[in-house]
Parts: C-alpha cells; structure tokens; sequence
C-alpha cells in the first residue's frame, strides 16, 4: 500500500533537468547578476497558465532555431536541476503558441523541423529568479566592444540602450564569459 507521505515525497522531488539556457541583450548584464532573470506574465492565453509569471529558456546552447538575426549578444546558462526544486518548469511549443494568437489553424502538425519549443520555468508571482542559478555568463560581444558601450553610456545616460559600469566587475571577476559563437559551451 502507498502512503500519502510517499507519494508527496516524489510529487516534490526535482526533476534532473540539466542545464537550461536563457538569451538575453548585452545592456540586460547588469540587472541580472545584480536581481536575476525577470519572470513576465505569460503570454500565451491558455487556462493552465493563466495568471502565471514564467522564464522563456531553452535546451539549445547555440539559441540556433532562434537566435538568427536577434540582437541577443548573451547567453546565460542556468542550473535546471536547482530550479526545479523550487519552480515547475514545462516545454512549450511556441511556433503553435504564435499561430492561435495570429488567428491561423493550418490543420495539420508543423513539421519538427519548424517548431521552436522552449522550456518555460513558471512561477505564481512576478519578481526575479535569484542570481544563484546562474552558472554561468557569456556574450559573443568582445571585450572592447562592451567597454566602448559603457563609455558610451556615461557619456549620455538617456540612451535607449544602457551600460552599467558594474559589468567591469563581472569581467574582471571572470562572472561574464566571452566567446566567439554560442556553439560552444
């Protein structure tokens, strides 16, 4: 016979989830060492997830099926296994997701080859996933090009985008990584 206590005990273990992978904008830096990753309010008009706060996130390392053409310059990886500890975290298929919003039934299934699913790390309230999750941080921006943004940004703070001079800490404390590409880990 299954006792309660049990059955509780493996609703609340963590998932072995591994590594997620969250891209974001180089003038985001900052704000995320310092408050962590923004939940937003769900965006996709399903009950389940109605009222929630959720993490866009993906497996893909590269941010390949998405990525293209975006102006996202960092990767931030993120302990999966750690989060679902305290977070539930549920694949989504967005491309499906975007088709209902835009009124199109095509009728038949996208083939695999299109659909972008992402992991979605959900949460009942808005705030800041803690910085603690974060493993680590890295921007295919060079080094220079991200010291030249923050001078730039001291020298006009009402720019659009903006450069905290904190991000030299993280440089130089080896918290934020540069690579050439998001193919390598």
């Amino acid at each position: 016979m299954i006792k309660l206590t049990d059955l509780l005990n493996e609703i609340n273990e963590s998932k072995q989830i591994g590594n997620l992978y969250h891209f974001t904008y180089s003038d985001n830096i900052s704000e995320i060492f310092k408050k962590g990753l923004r939940f937003v309010p769900d965006n996709t008009k399903l009950p389940r997830y109605k009222d929630k706060f959720y993490i866009s996130a993906t497996r893909d390392y590269t941010g390949g099926k998405w990525y293209k053409e975006w102006e996202a310059k960092v990767r931030i990886t993120l302990d999966g296994n750690k989060i679902s500890e305290h977070y539930p975290i549920e694949p989504i298929n967005v491309d499906n997701i975007w088709l209902k919003d835009i009124g199109v039934d095509s009728g038949t299934k996208p083939s695999s080859k299109g659909i972008f699913s992402e992991e979605r790390i959900f949460s009942s309230k808005e705030g800041y996933l803690n910085p603690e999750y974060i493993v680590k941080m890295d921007t295919i921006m060079s080094e220079d090009e991200l010291r030249n943004a923050i001078e730039w940004s001291k020298e006009d703070s009402k720019r659009i985008s903006f450069y905290d001079d904190s991000i030299l800490d993280y440089i130089n404390n080896d918290k934020l990584n540069f690579v050439k590409n998001f193919n390598s880990k």
